[in-house]
This record gives structure tokens, sequence and C-alpha cells, in this order.
């Protein structure tokens, strides 16, 4: 869904705009509540909603009975990973673990009833859900309406009638850095890689919005470079990368060997070195 969707019902509201009639009602009549979605889901960002959606959310709500335990059942049937687990530390909240919090009397637990016990084995459910379809990835995401700015970007590159070229900068867990130079879009695999993040619902990874590269015209510790994005264009502010395990995957069933060239084999004989990883090497996309 983006901006132009029309919604004809509930049944079609985002996760995002389904918090957000449960934000309005509850900060009038439920501040625990409030407190604790606010806490991981910000409910100044989701009370923000695009203009063009709002008309159509208070169209539709006029109309529907509204039940926050139900709003947020929806919610959680449509939660990402990264927002699974939101729900999870909203409302399971366990004061063994997170002893840091331990005062906060408005914090909900799974060790005590509360208005909205009934979650807790939803979320489970959930998560097994993403597990059981290899989502329960942070850099991993269905919810394509809450990356929709990301892929219109990635949709772009495979697009317009311009030249790109793409290289990888690769991370592996010593903190080593290689470049890798892939091509330009007028090679198999500058597609393949960008076609394999769209079908298989790669997104930017919360953690990681960040990359240390060296200085390669000086090559020492003390002139690193921060890259904040996979490429220098005016809105396209995402880092994103594709695991050692992901790139091989695209080899194996996307590229057609017999049109690589020898330093395109060499590129991918590297690639495919990196097997049976404990922490799989990162491949971060750099586009330019």
């Amino acid at each position: 869904m983006g901006r132009d969707t029309v919604y004809k019902s509930v049944d079609d509201f985002t996760m995002s705009m389904l918090l957000t009639p449960v934000f309005n009602w509850a900060y009038e009549n439920d501040l625990t509540l409030y407190r604790n979605l606010d806490k991981h889901f910000d409910a100044f960002k989701s009370r923000s909603m695009w203009s063009c959606e709002e008309d159509q959310m208070r169209s539709i709500l006029k109309n529907t009975e509204f039940n926050p335990l139900d709003f947020l059942t929806r919610a959680v049937n449509k939660a990402d990973y990264n927002d699974t687990l939101r729900f999870r530390w909203t409302f399971t909240y366990d004061r063994s673990v997170n002893k840091g919090e331990a005062d906060y009397e408005w914090k909900y637990g799974n060790m005590k009833e509360h208005p909205y016990t009934a979650l807790i084995p939803l979320i489970d459910e959930r998560m097994k859900y993403l597990k059981d379809n290899n989502l329960d990835d942070w850099h991993k995401s269905e919810d394509h309406d809450k990356h929709d700015h990301f892929r219109y970007w990635i949709n772009n590159f495979l697009t317009e009638d311009k030249l790109f070229s793409m290289r990888l900068f690769v991370e592996n867990d010593t903190k080593a850095l290689d470049t890798l130079y892939i091509g330009t879009n007028q090679y198999q695999e500058f597609n393949e890689i960008l076609k394999y993040i769209l079908e298989n619902n790669i997104c930017p990874d919360p953690h990681h919005k960040e990359l240390i590269v060296s200085d390669f015209a000086n090559p020492d510790i003390y002139n690193p470079r921060k890259i904040n994005s996979s490429g220098q264009f005016g809105g396209f502010w995402y880092l994103v990368y594709l695991t050692s395990t992901e790139l091989r995957e695209v080899y194996k069933t996307k590229i057609k060997k017999n049109r690589l060239s020898e330093r395109d084999k060499a590129v991918w004989a590297y690639i495919n070195a990196h097997k049976h990883e404990d922490y799989p090497t990162k491949f971060y996309v750099f586009i330019t």
C-alpha cells in the first residue's frame, strides 16, 4: 500500500494506521496504555499521519465500533519482526530481566494480569509465523507500506534511464573491510541484487545505520569515513546490506554464470567463500 491507496475498511489499515486511533483513545481513556505504547512506538510519530490517509481513516472510523484490544490484535497480526518485538517489550515486560525499569509502576508484565494480557499469546504466534517464514530478522519486513519510500528508490534504480554502478562494502566479524565492484545497471548482477531486495522483503536494519570505512586514498586508521546511506542521492537516506547467505542465493538462483567475465567470477568466488559463518558477513550496497 502507498499514498494513493484507497482504504475501504479497517481491514485495509496498515499497522501504523491501526495504532493511531489506539493512541488517540488511550490519551483520553487509558494513560497507562498510552505510556507503554509511546515508549516503543512513538505516539507523536504515529498520530502525525499523512493528510491523504487521515480523511479516509476518519470516515471509516465513524462507522466502526472501536475497541482498543481489537485494534491492537489487528496491529500485532500485521507487525514485522521489529514491531513484533516492540509489542513484546510493551506488553510482556519482565521485571527480572529489565531491572533498570523495575520501579516503573505503569509498565506491564507477564507475571501479572493486565487489560491487554490476551495479546501475549498472539505476539508469540506472530513471532512463530515470522520465524517459520524466515522473516525473523532486523533487515526483513513484509510491511511494504512502512518501507514504501525505500522500495520506491530501489525500483527507481532499476527503472530510471540513467547509468548507475554498484559496489559492495564488505564487513565481517573482524571488522575488516573490503570493496567489491559489481558493475553497472547494464549488467545482470546489478539488477538481480536489487530485484532480490524487493522480492525477499529486505529493508534497512535499524541497528546498522552507519558504516565506517577506511580512507582509501590514505589508508590508515586515523582517517575513517562514515557512510550513512547506500548512495548519495537526494532523499535516499537508507543504508542496506545483504548477508553472505543471501548473496550466495542470488548467485545460485539468478546469475547466468556463462555471462560472467573473469573479474566477475573472482568477485562471486569471494562472496561464495563466506560460508558456514556464525556471524554472516554483511555486504553493504553502495550505488553511484
